[in-house]
């Protein structure tokens, strides 16, 4: 075996067992005969750099199925959403503010990109959700998307040495996910409707909990701090992973579903607990992995239980 044969094979090596049992041979012969055909004894970088995405690639379409990446890109799409017009009529532009400034003794400045660019940011998620939702119109809202995207992290660059007042950057990290898990799949056209509309009630709640009528003012910051803060994003998290592994068993709903959409979450959570003390974030860190790894193990405990009210065939009784 030459070099050249054993680089393509390690880079080859990124692809699934099953798939490189039925393609290997072929891809290999075809890149060993134009490496030959252009008299070359080593593989171009990039032509590796491919292999290895493409591997990686196709090792994640096959755990996650298209039905399952869908159903990721239309929760996320339809919270994002709804937290964006949350965002937008409770902090970033406020149209009650002229109201309640003589009680709260401030006056909110109406929406300027150029005072607070997170109305940039939630005016895509916006737009990117009234695309999803017009037939044959998503081409035009995965642009958006991939702006918003792309947008936080070119906000977060700027933003370090002008110091414009924006987003928090738990808000830009949180909705950076979240664009990348709408970008897994295609939106469902009516479900998404559905998915922002309980998120928005949800919000609501937490609205009307947490917040005195004199003070309705909530930027991001205090969305993160008392709508949802470590403590109770932390007893949700670890609901939704048990509620992730009692849908699978029972229902046969994909888990993955529940588990990719609390990553943005996880992050968020972690990092107000290291800004809080590092070490708590240290110990989140390691609460979380611990969690994933019992999770799956109790996962893989009742799979493989034959009875019971978990088991196989009482499923598909």
């Amino acid at each position: 075996m030459t070099q050249l044969e054993t680089n393509y094979r390690r880079a080859l090596r990124s692809y699934p067992r099953v798939w490189r049992q039925q393609n290997e041979s072929v891809i290999l012969g075809t890149l060993l005969d134009v490496a030959e055909a252009e008299e070359r004894t080593a593989p171009r970088a990039m032509e590796l750099m491919h292999l290895v995405v493409s591997g990686m690639l196709t090792r994640f379409g096959l755990w996650l199925t298209t039905r399952t990446r869908d159903w990721i890109a239309t929760t996320a799409l339809g919270i994002g959403a709804a937290m964006s017009v949350g965002l937008v009529l409770s902090g970033t532009w406020m149209p009650w503010s002229r109201v309640l400034g003589p009680y709260t003794g401030r006056y909110i400045p109406e929406a300027n990109p150029l005072l607070d660019f997170g109305i940039i940011i939630y005016t895509l998620w916006i737009l990117g959700f009234i695309a999803s939702l017009i037939p044959g119109q998503w081409k035009t809202g995965r642009a958006f998307m991939i702006v918003a995207l792309v947008a936080p992290l070119v906000f977060a660059v700027i933003n370090r040495p002008t110091h414009l007042y924006g987003p928090n950057d738990r808000t830009l990290v949180f909705f950076t996910i979240m664009a990348a898990l709408v970008l897994l799949g295609t939106p469902r056209q009516k479900k998404v409707g559905y998915v922002a509309s309980a998120a928005g009630v949800g919000i609501v709640f937490l609205w009307l909990a947490n917040a005195k009528p004199a003070i309705g003012y909530i930027d991001d910051r205090r969305f993160w701090d008392a709508l949802v803060s470590p403590d109770k994003l932390a007893i949700a998290i670890a609901i939704a992973a048990v509620a992730a592994v009692y849908l699978n068993v029972r229902y046969r709903t994909p888990r993955q579903i529940i588990l990719i959409l609390l990553i943005p979450w996880i992050t968020v959570c972690g990092a107000s607990f290291y800004l809080d003390d590092p070490m708590n974030g240290v110990r989140f860190a390691i609460a979380v992995a611990a969690g994933l790894i019992l999770t799956e193990s109790v996962y893989r405990g009742l799979i493989d239980t034959e009875s019971g009210y978990f088991g196989r065939n009482r499923i598909g009784a």
